[in-house]
């Protein structure tokens, strides 16, 4: 595959981040999985080379350098899983590329890494000044029959909280909301972590989706309601868990709601209009 480096923009949340593709593919293969249907289903793992990437992160580097940003954060999972860039070899060599490039232009540009797994290289070395680390994770109910090839949810918080305890920047994405658990559920949740940040987001599903590429297709029963993104969890059920949800967030940390109008809207209530969404640095103001 050939990388890429992308700037995305949604403007209904005011909302942008930064992207570097330089892997695409997954080995949990879970039931709702929007990039099952992007892939048309082959979820093999694909990697650029090195000398590519290397190339574009240059590109990328200079390019935000020109843009007058001091510090960034660059999402280099959003076309994968972070625990296929577990490789020795590949982590090691972003994380040096990036210290160098810093260093050449005076710059404190971050990665993001988000996963179900546990990418055990970063606790085996100290990269901190470099990688932000953010998990994905549900409810055992949701795990157990949508997610069940990743780690159960408590190995992943347990890992989380040991790179917490090395020094790097953690975070957590509660995403998707199913409402196949109670809210009670997603509440005690969020009580077992300790993070710098959570942002929540619903179940949702693209129009374009296509029914083949997916196994089990229980779960579109669930969006049933049209919304900005597409089909979404009926509104009054996406009132009650974000609502509940963000109340309880916001006492253990920043809080951000992904791409989802009812929550941008109670969040901008509660939080004086801030979303720190998982992919960026700072915050964005809610239109």
């Amino acid at each position: 595959m050939i990388p890429l480096f992308k700037e995305h923009h949604y403007p209904f949340a005011n909302c942008h981040f930064f992207e570097l593709r330089i892997a695409r593919g997954c080995v949990f293969n879970c039931a709702y999985c929007w990039l099952r249907n992007y892939v048309k289903g082959k979820l093999t793992p694909e990697y650029a080379n090195l000398f590519m990437i290397s190339k574009t992160m240059r590109k990328a580097w200079y390019v935000l350098r020109r843009a007058l940003y001091q510090e960034v954060l660059i999402n280099v999972c959003e076309f994968c899983d972070g625990v296929i860039l577990q490789n020795a070899k590949l982590l090691d060599f972003l994380y040096k590329t990036a210290k160098e490039l810093n260093k050449r232009l005076g710059v404190d540009y971050k990665l993001l890494i988000v996963t179900k797994g546990c990418v055990t290289r970063l606790y085996e070395v100290d990269m901190s000044d470099v990688f932000v680390y953010s998990i994905s994770v549900n409810t055992e109910k949701v795990v157990k029959k949508y997610e069940q090839r990743a780690p159960r949810p408590q190995i992943r918080i347990d890992f989380l909280h040991k790179l917490l305890d090395r020094g790097y920047e953690c975070r957590v994405r509660i995403d998707p909301i199913i409402p196949e658990s109670p809210v009670e559920e997603y509440v005690e949740l969020i009580r077992s972590i300790n993070a710098e940040r959570f942002t929540i987001g619903c179940l949702r599903r693209s129009p374009k989706l296509s029914r083949k590429y997916y196994n089990d297709v229980s779960w579109f029963n669930y969006c049933s309601e049209h919304s900005i993104w597409g089909f979404s969890l009926p509104r009054e059920i996406r009132e009650l868990y974000f609502k509940t949800l963000i109340n309880e967030a916001i006492k253990r940390g920043k809080v951000g709601v992904c791409k989802d109008e009812v929550g941008l809207r109670i969040l901008k209530e509660v939080q004086d209009g801030k979303n720190y969404c998982n992919c960026i640095l700072g915050f964005n103001k809610i239109p």
